[in-house]
């Protein structure tokens, strides 16, 4: 077994840092699927700070690798990349799962968990669970058609890179521009884009977007070789949360930048016990996924923002993921 502490405690920190001050302040938790496909539809309320949030991530995260990790070559997995096929059949799953099951690893895992929400609990134990099954049988197996040796499309190339970054900046001019007759900048613009870099400065310092962090951990058919840093992440990062969110709903009764009625709440689910089929299902095609993949919503769009040619196919698929959901809600 190995595993990075100071990447892992110190990623899961900035997260933890990042989903607890964005609470204290917004009243807002931190969900990254949900975010991401409110992006998508611009005539949405709360478009404004999802942009912002989203332009950070992209924007702190290629930050932090120039930074940290300035070869902008990922690390493979016992020699091997996922394949253009698994990022995006994986996408899509990761995608449409975490939509069906409203949560992915930063809803349901880092804040869920926090608020020892029963939901969130099953439905990580549910999606780590599947991802289990699926990376080990896949390694088991030979890869198949859901691995390939490192290739030209496995690293970074700058006109995505700088593609990426453009369309970061327009995200965050947009927000801007939406939330002008909101009268309160703050908390739709400034706010969510510093959560947002700080979060994907965790994202980069634990490399967690490497298929040899997310595959090293989801994959057991070798306990030698086995990489333990995501426990290292999620362990710090819900800790912390559980301690920062317990002390922010028992000493404030309203955010700290709220100004009018609307802003002066916390946003926190009350269905803490609602277990569903679609938590269920969503959560095992999202954990499956994730296995095939080894990426979720927040490890995907950092390779995209690194100029890596199947982050962006990921990407997309995982939008593709998002509309699916949509679509078949509204048919039943």
């Amino acid at each position: 077994m190995k595993i990075d502490w100071v990447g892992g405690l110190l990623g899961g920190g900035l997260m933890a840092v990042a989903t607890s001050s964005f609470l204290a302040l917004t009243g807002r938790l931190i969900g990254l699927s949900g975010i991401f496909s409110g992006v998508s539809k611009p005539s949405v309320s709360g478009f404004s700070w999802k942009a912002s949030f989203t332009s950070g991530l992209l924007l702190g995260s290629v930050v932090t690798q120039m930074q940290t990790r300035g070869d902008w070559i990922l690390l493979p997995f016992n020699g091997t990349f996922p394949s253009w096929f698994a990022y995006i059949a994986g996408g899509f799953l990761v995608g449409f799962g975490t939509r069906l099951a409203n949560g992915c690893t930063s809803g349901h895992g880092l804040c869920g968990i926090a608020r020892f929400s029963v939901r969130s609990t099953l439905a990580t134990i549910t999606f780590l669970g599947t991802g289990i099954v699926t990376a080990t049988m896949i390694d088991a197996l030979g890869g198949g058609p859901f691995r390939n040796l490192p290739g030209a499309f496995d690293q970074s190339h700058d006109y995505l890179r700088w593609f990426a970054a453009a369309s970061a900046f327009g995200l965050l001019v947009r927000s801007v521009w939406r939330s002008r007759g909101d009268g309160n900048s703050l908390i739709n613009v400034i706010v969510p884009f510093g959560a947002g870099a700080t979060f994907g400065a965790g994202l980069m310092v634990s490399a967690m977007p490497t298929p040899e962090k997310l595959l090293g951990f989801l994959t057991m058919t070798n306990f030698e070789t086995w990489d333990a840093t995501l426990m290292a992440v999620f362990a710090t990062g819900v800790a912390l949360n559980s301690i920062f969110f317990k002390l922010i709903l028992s000493s404030l009764e309203r955010p700290v930048l709220a100004e009018t009625d609307e802003e002066a709440k916390f946003e926190i689910p009350a269905n803490n016990y609602d277990i569903t089929r679609k938590l269920i299902l969503g959560s095992i095609m999202f954990g499956g996924g994730m296995g095939i993949s080894g990426a979720c919503p927040g490890p995907g769009g950092v390779l995209m923002a690194m100029g890596m040619p199947k982050g962006w196919a990921f990407t997309i698929s995982m939008y593709a993921g998002f509309e699916a959901v949509s679509r078949l809600q509204k048919i039943l």
